[in-house]
């Protein structure tokens, strides 16, 4: 279930660098294609997983749910802006679905204690619902747990920047 989720991401990461193209022969778009098929395959997998298990199990079982909903909205989100630019949640459903997926992490962090790529994880899908200031204590708890951590420290730049262009919280 985590190889088709990472799957599924790394086939995503491949384009956002491309130009959008609607031809649904294009390259682009049957990246898209596969990287939803490899999510739907992942939820398959999630569905099949016992409904008793241990703690350990359901918190990791929670945050790959809560990873699979955030990733499937960022291909909805790169369809529906053309472009592969994260941007943050727009409406309902949008803000609904992004909610459950961090109260997924939040859930499992009452469990077991994420790790430092967890964490990065939570961060980017709060930072995706307009949270800026939420994830960047979520950003700045991946540093602790691993100060080398620099994709933390630059996601904290970035909610901040974020955060100043929606022109939310103190400037």
């Amino acid at each position: 279930m985590k190889a088709f989720l990472a799957k599924g991401i790394i086939i995503h990461q491949t384009t956002p660098p491309m130009d959008w193209v609607d031809d649904p022969d294009s390259l682009l778009q049957k990246r898209l294609t596969i990287a939803d098929q490899t999510f739907a395959e992942a939820a398959e997998k999630l569905q099949q997983l016992p409904k008793v298990r241990s703690r350990s199990l359901d918190a990791l079982a929670s945050r790959l749910e809560g990873l699979l909903i955030y990733r499937q909205w960022m291909i909805d989100a790169h369809r529906r802006m053309k472009s592969g630019v994260v941007t943050i949640a727009m409406g309902q459903p949008e803000l609904t679905d992004l909610e459950k997926a961090a109260a997924k992490y939040a859930a499992a962090e009452a469990k077991v204690p994420a790790s430092a790529s967890d964490l990065m994880d939570w961060g980017n899908i709060l930072r995706a619902t307009g949270k800026f200031e939420e994830a960047i204590v979520q950003y700045r708890r991946a540093i602790d747990l691993d100060p080398l951590y620099a994709d933390a420290a630059l996601n904290i730049v970035i909610a901040y920047i974020d955060r100043f262009e929606r022109s939310t919280g103190p400037r």
